[in-house]
């Protein structure tokens, strides 16, 4: 049933409870016997005043019962209003709410449709970048075949016929052009071209190559019948941080190669912390 109605209705019942209780306890102060005339709706009634006084209980009995339901009515009407509001607070925060993270959804939209857009400009510069990376390959494997190409017609000569060291210190040049006949051996084998460096201290021998020279190849051993005592060979170009070789007594003579493309200066060092007779060197130096 309505609120509205249910108050409208019990009100109503109140009012006619309170006539009715009203008539009879007026009713008894206009007799001054034990009967009370009641008066409803015009018609008169005589009835005895216990009578009375027990109908009288009766219906205000009814009429606090009924009044305490009105109450509690009445305070659940109340309740279920501040409910109302405060679902009604909460439904406007609810919509406040939706409505912000509208907002957000669209910003994130509009700023993923931004980064779908600079990711496929990306992916096309990429694509671009890596065709020309692919062409420039392609190119340089050219170049690479053609230099290596031209460097092969370019016969290697003797080191120390055109490139002798203008400065060095515990070092000795073997040139078998000169015809001095001098030679020196590493694992059992004469060379007559190359180099030994004394292998106590800081023995170093230093060339000037003036970027005219890609390759220096030659055989790297320990020298025959001298101290077996180990050092390390370094190499510089154009003083740069050296790569170092290690040296033993007892190694194999093999070969090495230094690159020395656009190379200025090629500084060799053999260094040693132990004094002894150990020599190094290096044989068949040859240079193009």
């Amino acid at each position: 049933m309505d609120e509205k109605l249910k108050h409208v209705i019990i009100t109503g019942i109140f009012s006619v409870i309170a006539a009715i209780i009203g008539i009879f306890a007026i009713a008894p102060a206009l007799n001054n016997n034990n009967v009370v005339t009641v008066n409803v709706n015009g018609d008169k009634t005589v009835i005895n005043q216990n009578e009375y006084q027990k109908m009288y209980d009766e219906l205000y009995q009814q009429y606090t019962t009924l009044k305490n339901s009105f109450d509690r009515l009445e305070g659940e009407k109340n309740d279920l209003s501040n409910q109302n509001d405060s679902l009604k607070n909460n439904l406007s925060e609810v919509n406040s709410k939706n409505d912000k993270l509208e907002g957000e959804k669209n910003d994130l939209s509009n700023q993923n449709d931004s980064l779908k857009n600079n990711l496929s400009e990306a992916n096309s510069k990429n694509d671009k970048l890596s065709n020309e990376l692919d062409a420039c390959k392609s190119n340089t494997s050219t170049q690479n075949t053609i230099n290596q190409t031209d460097n092969s017609t370019i016969a290697s000569v003797y080191m120390l016929d055109v490139v002798p060291a203008y400065q060095s210190r515990d070092y000795e040049e073997y040139i078998s052009s000169d015809g001095k006949g001098r030679s020196f051996s590493m694992g059992g084998k004469k060379y007559y071209d190359g180099c030994i460096w004394s292998g106590y201290g800081n023995a170093f021998s230093i060339y000037g190559l003036d970027k005219k020279y890609t390759n220096i190849s030659g055989i790297l051993g320990h020298v025959d019948e001298t101290s077996m005592t180990g050092n390390t060979l370094q190499i510089y170009l154009d003083g740069k941080p050296p790569q170092e070789i290690t040296l033993t007594g007892d190694m194999i003579p093999y070969e090495i190669n230094i690159n020395v493309t656009n190379i200025t200066q090629l500084k060799i060092v053999c260094y040693g912390m132990t004094y002894d007779s150990q020599l190094y060197g290096i044989g068949d130096l040859k240079i193009r």
